[in-house]
Parts: C-alpha cells; structure tokens; sequence
C-alpha cells in the first residue's frame, strides 16, 4: 500500500507539503503542488477518507436543507451541487423543512450531532431564523444560497431575484400584456416578497396599474399555479399576462388556462422563474429567467471548502443574476430548444 511518505520522496518534498495537498491545496506554490499532484497520479495514491477524518476530525460530509422535494428546481439545484461536491470529496445529506421554520429550527439545534463538516442551506433564510443559523455556525461552516441581499454576516451565494422579475415583467409588458397578474410562492416566504418587489418596480416604471385582486400566493407547486389561473378567470376581466414565482407554478397556471379554453400565449402570455431542465420539454414550451446553476453550485463549494479549511476566514457574499429565456408561452414565434 503507498503510504503519504512514498508520496513526498516520489515528489521530493516534505511529507507536510503532501498533506497541505492533500488537505489545503491552495496554500502551495503551483510548482509545489504540480510535483505533489504528478507523483499521486504516478502511484495511484488515495488517502484513506476515514483516517483523513479522524486525524483532522473532519467527516466529509455536508448537509443539503432545502425548502421541498416537491419543487422541481431543487432537484436540479441538489444535482449540480452533488456534482461540485463529489469533486473535493464530499458526500451529501439531503434534508428538507416544507417550508416550515420550526423545522430548521429544529434542524439547527441539532447540528452539533450531525457529523458533518458544513452546511448549505437554501433559500430558507428568513430573518425569523437568522438567530438559530447564527448561533448553528459555531459547530459547522454554513454557507446560504439566498435571494436577498442583507446576509453578509454569512458566507452567501445571492441571488438577486428582485432584477430577475423585473426582467420578466417587462418582457410581458414587452410582448403587449397591460393588465399582468403576480402568482408567487408563500407570502411570509423572503424570495416571494423580493420578486413582488421586482413585479410591482416594473409595473410602476411602465405606469401600469396594480390592482390587488391580480395576486395569488400559496406553496411554490403546480397546484398554485392552477388555482390561482382559476381565481383570475373568474374576474369580470381577465389578465393578458400571468407572472409566475416559479417554472412549477407556471405550468399549473398554463394547464388551468387550456382547460378553460384559452390559448397560450395568444390570449394570455405566461413566464415562470428558475428555468429548470423540464421547461423546454412541456406545451407550450415556458419561458423563463434561468439562474445560472452550474456556477452557483461551484462557488458554493468552494465557500464551504474553504470555510471547512479556513474556519476564521472573512465572510464572503457572491452575486449572481438570472437570464431571460423566451419559449413559447410568451412568444408563438420562440425557437424549439430540444
């Protein structure tokens, strides 16, 4: 069996230098760790995960808490980071609150117990728990990936969701639409309340009205969406456009206006929020402001890496932005993304 000793005469460098490698590959000079790096690759030499975890009392593992597994943008959300994770040795649990505060919470005073070396938590950072994850970051690295912009006592990931409906809303206004109804996830939800902003800014800033009996909010899930179509289609007038939360809401709503005989998008345009990988695929094909997942999920882990590494490191807050992307329940003329 090679051990880290066969690893640094191999190298011609000091045993410490292959555990920094091993364990902090940053902190070496790039001619340090290209040497180290070859002569791993050259004996084909794999630490021992569990003897790396009791000699740095590390577990490599990291705990995933997300608001649902019924919201298909999670399970994207959980494959990219699963991916990033795997890289640098990483396992994930997976844990989930249903939207539910008590939950984590619960989940938080439980940390100490976990045997995990961090945290990610998304989009679960109201400001009704931020003393719970506060006092949690004492026994795990935390990193949030949130949609609103006051967290920089945390390692964060934001989001900036307020822009990203913004976005949307005018490209319903862009396409014709002056009477635009908001569907949008729970009203205590933080991401909710950040896109209403985003809807209503574009809405004043277009002299558009807004009228009170155009909103809906229930959970971020299909049924949503049905529901509160339905609840529009029974006003005296009926919107030209629906702004979704989510693409999940957004595919409800669209099933509810072709069951009542309508058309999308020529008598009523529909956008939905997050861009999942089923968008392309559904009838009408449902445009969307996508996030840009991939790099979330890197950044993140490398937040998480280097807090696990570095506990006294500052803080850091990383800002990512949504696109548009115009499918078919906006505009008959989209090109076919499959």
């Amino acid at each position: 069996m090679t051990r880290i000793k066969d690893v640094a005469e191999y190298a011609g460098v000091s045993v410490s230098s292959v555990s920094r490698y091993l364990n902090a590959p940053e902190s070496l000079k790039n001619e340090t760790r290209e040497k180290v790096h070859m002569a791993v690759e050259a004996l084909q030499y794999s630490p021992s995960s569990l003897a790396r975890g009791l000699r740095s009392r590390t577990t490599n593992r990291i705990a995933f808490i997300i608001p649902s597994l019924a919201n298909m943008y999670f399970l994207d959300l959980y494959g990219a980071l699963h991916n990033e994770a795997s890289k640098k040795g990483y396992t994930i649990n997976l844990l989930t609150t249903d939207y539910n505060s008590q939950t984590l919470r619960e989940y938080m005073s439980q940390l100490p117990t976990w045997g995990v070396d961090g945290v990610v938590i998304a989009f679960l950072d109201n400001d009704d728990v931020i003393p719970d994850i506060r006092r949690a970051q004492q026994y795990a690295s935390i990193v949030l990936l949130s949609s609103l912009p006051n967290r920089q006592e945390f390692n964060t990931v934001f989001l900036d969701v307020e822009e990203g409906m913004i976005k949307s809303t005018q490209h319903l206004i862009d396409k014709g639409c002056t009477k635009i109804a908001f569907i949008g996830g729970l009203k205590e939800d933080g991401a909710t309340q950040e896109k209403q902003s985003g809807f209503e800014i574009a809405m004043r800033n277009n002299n558009l009205e807004i009228e009170p009996e155009l909103f809906y909010f229930g959970p971020n899930h299909f049924t949503t969406g049905f529901w509160g179509a339905r609840q529009f289609l029974r006003l005296p007038v009926r919107p030209d456009g629906v702004v979704c939360c989510t693409d999940d809401i957004a595919m409800g709503c669209i099933k509810q206006l072709i069951r009542s005989g309508l058309k999308v998008p020529m008598d009523v345009k529909v956008i939905g929020f997050n861009g999942i990988s089923f968008i392309n695929t559904y009838e009408p094909a449902i445009s969307s402001l996508q996030h840009p997942m991939a790099s979330m999920a890197v950044e993140v882990v490398n937040l998480l890496y280097n807090s696990i590494v570095h506990p006294g490191a500052r803080k850091q807050q990383i800002t990512f932005h949504t696109t548009l992307v115009v499918n078919t329940s906006t505009d008959p003329m989209a090109p076919d993304r499959l």
